[in-house]
């Protein structure tokens, strides 16, 4: 590990830590495991990026992770919203997530014929069990 690999991991801690803190609306994980690689994930990856450019949304950061465990049905992207819900979209190609784009991060319809889970991790759902 050098200095370019710790500088990496602290822009990483600090963009999720900006995310809890509400300063991003939402944040992007597309998965790219070999698997996903395979599937179109970095053509995917560019139409999300353009798409946010685009539409001059600057306040959603794109990430990329391993396997989210959907290898069957890669392409797969997370949409994490900054109060916790987190959808995940599934067999995507670059229409498609250009579709998520508009719809879920510009006008917060989520796009139900393309979602494989959610889950809710929201910490007034977490106060209201207790």
């Amino acid at each position: 590990m050098d200095i370019n690999d710790l500088k990496k991991m602290r822009d990483q801690a600090k963009r999720d830590l900006e995310l809890r803190s509400g300063e991003h609306s939402h944040k992007i994980t597309i998965s790219m495991g070999t698997i996903g690689i395979a599937a179109g994930a970095r053509e995917v990856m560019k139409a999300v990026i353009d798409e946010l450019a685009k539409r001059d949304i600057d306040n959603v950061p794109v990430t990329i992770t391993g396997s989210l465990g959907f290898d069957d049905q890669e392409v797969v992207m997370r949409v994490e919203s900054a109060d916790g819900e987190q959808v995940t979209y599934a067999r995507l190609d670059p229409e498609k997530a250009r579709l998520i784009v508009r719809k879920h991060i510009e006008n917060g319809e989520r796009v139900r014929e393309f979602i494989v889970g959610m889950a809710d991790h929201s910490a007034k759902k977490e106060e209201s069990k207790s």
